[in-house]
């Protein structure tokens, strides 16, 4: 069992854009202490980050282990979007 949150834009979501707010974690939103690190469906770090889809960001995880950091990593990515000039709702799937 596991948790995830979409993040929705008014425009696309660019995978470099993304790419650039992953790569700039906080430490206390990576996986351990580990620098995140990119897979083919996107980014490991304290939550999974998928890679963009359109006008779409998704992330997810377990209860368990990412499921404290799920608010505050949504948060920071809606933060860090529209410093991009996004406009940014969430809605999370407990």
């Amino acid at each position: 069992m596991g948790w995830s949150a979409s993040l929705k834009s008014n425009k696309e979501i660019t995978f470099n854009e993304v790419n650039d707010i992953v790569n700039q974690l906080p430490e206390h939103l990576s996986f351990f202490g580990f620098q995140p690190h990119l897979n083919e469906w996107g980014w490991n770090a304290a939550t999974d980050i998928s890679k963009p889809i359109g006008k779409e960001l998704s992330i997810s995880g377990s209860y368990g282990i990412s499921g404290g950091k799920a608010e505050t990593m949504a948060e920071y990515l809606k933060e860090k979007l529209e410093d991009n000039g996004h406009e940014i709702e969430i809605e999370y799937c407990w």
